[in-house]
């Protein structure tokens, strides 16, 4: 119950002494549900997401800088409640989680341009990880406790650390004739329906859809198509 919801119905013979009260309250209760401080852009702190105060942690006063190792529950100046855990998403709070996280075979896009004979390749550039290990169980976890369902591509790679069988697996067929690359790319679903196949291609400088082709920027890329 709002502070002006309770002004406006008290009308025409508002106590005003009873309303700042109500209104003292109200603040007092909301300031006891949990808000993640904010990052201070200025310097690698934090800052009250209530009121802006840096007073969240102990200053030490001889090194002039916060304490990181140290965080008050309440900030000092407006007493907001402050919630420090690493969790910035509660449970399910997404409907669906589509991720491509790496495999741990080692395509980390900087072989690529060494792969066709047909056309030169696009000379993709390693990125981060160079796909050495595929995510840890952590990582899974969190997906799982942030998510409602969940499509994996990949997952035939780090099947063990699904956390249960699936009956729902996404089989795209890239139609991309003779090379060394998969013929087909699998995606292990939360979802307990059957197995789909998606046969669409997407094989080096040919796609299905040429008319409007798009712009690959990574190697391990999906179309647009696969999504609609």
């Amino acid at each position: 119950m709002h502070f002006e919801y309770l002004k406006e119905r008290w009308k025409p013979y508002p106590d005003y002494n009873v309303l700042e009260a109500i209104r003292f309250a109200i603040s007092a209760i909301e300031k006891q549900i949990p808000k993640k401080p904010i990052r201070h852009t200025a310097w690698e702190d934090f800052k009250c997401p209530t009121c802006g105060s840096t007073e969240i942690r102990p200053y030490d006063t001889e090194y002039r800088e916060y304490d990181k190792d140290c965080e008050f529950e309440y900030c000092s100046d407006c007493g907001q409640k402050l919630d420090w855990s690493d969790e910035e998403f509660p449970d399910k709070y997404f409907d669906l989680a589509i991720v491509d996280p790496p495999c741990g075979i080692g395509e980390n896009g900087d072989k690529n341009h060494t792969r066709s004979g047909l056309a030169k390749a696009k000379d993709y550039k390693a990125f981060s990880g160079m796909d050495l290990k595929p995510s840890s169980e952590e990582y899974f976890n969190e997906l799982m406790r942030v998510s409602k369902n969940q499509i994996i591509w990949g997952a035939n790679h780090f099947i063990s650390k699904m956390p249960f069988d699936s009956s729902c697996w996404i089989v795209w067929d890239k139609d991309n004739g003779d090379n060394d690359f998969a013929d087909c790319e699998l995606a292990w679903t939360s979802f307990s329906t059957a197995v789909r196949r998606i046969k669409y291609r997407w094989a080096g400088m040919l796609q299905q859809n040429m008319k409007l082709k798009e712009n690959r920027i990574h190697p391990t890329q999906k179309p647009v198509a696969l999504y609609e």
